[in-house]
């Protein structure tokens, strides 16, 4: 069995496979994985990496090809920005938290999509943009805070080159942190807000407990 039979047949089975380092991760149902597909995984370990780590071309969605043509047409357009925050209490690691929004980005290879065109053809290459850890900003007042986030917002992503995630932290007290997070639709939506926090909750904690980061099933 090749590592591309193997990367299929997992898939059908429910599995999700997605590299975090040179480590491969996977998610799968109870009793997916038996001792003989676990050697197999050992066995094909850097095929399935190279293969899960792309890049790969793929074809846009109706909407993903809505927000490529709009971005062709008024590029920066802010309306196709998403914004949120997540709250973060207690003392900060930085380096922690920039490891986890790293493995949030290599667990959903779509949020680290770059967009392509040649010939009239359109694709995304998951996976292929490098995802950037959270900037940090001063201490800030409620009339900075709502300029920091307008700026944020209207600031222009560049579909070709990515990454189209771009984190902002910022303190709001000694223990109390917020995680501005932007991002172009073409690739988070609405329900891509509750994936990103709690994979980022859980992959920031995991280390503190001595546990492996792991993360929930793909959603993104």
């Amino acid at each position: 069995m090749t590592a591309t039979e193997l990367l299929d047949r997992l898939h059908r089975a429910g599995v999700e496979l997605w590299a975090d380092g040179s480590r491969l991760r996977y998610d799968a149902p109870a009793d997916a994985l038996d001792e003989a597909t676990l050697e197999r995984l050992r066995q094909h370990k850097l095929e399935l990496l190279d293969l899960v780590r792309g890049p790969r071309r793929l074809p846009l969605g109706a909407a993903q090809l809505e927000f490529w043509l709009l971005d062709r047409l008024w590029h920066g357009h802010a309306g196709s920005h998403e914004q949120f925050v997540i709250r973060i209490a207690g003392e900060i690691d930085r380096e922690r938290l920039a490891a986890a929004w790293r493995a949030v980005v290599a667990r959903h290879p779509v949020l680290g999509s770059r967009f392509a065109d040649e010939g009239g053809e359109v694709w995304q290459e998951p996976g292929a943009a490098a995802p950037i850890a959270p900037s940090l900003a001063g201490e800030l007042d409620d009339a900075a805070w709502r300029q920091l986030a307008t700026a944020e917002s209207r600031r222009p992503f560049d579909l070709r080159c990515g990454p189209l995630l771009r984190p902002v932290l910022v303190p709001v007290g000694p223990r109390d942190h917020r995680l501005l997070v932007t991002a172009h639709h073409i690739v988070a939506d609405g329900p891509s807000v509750a994936v990103i926090r709690d994979d980022l909750a859980a992959l920031y904690a995991a280390p503190a407990s001595g546990l492996p980061p792991v993360a929930s099933p793909a959603r993104a």
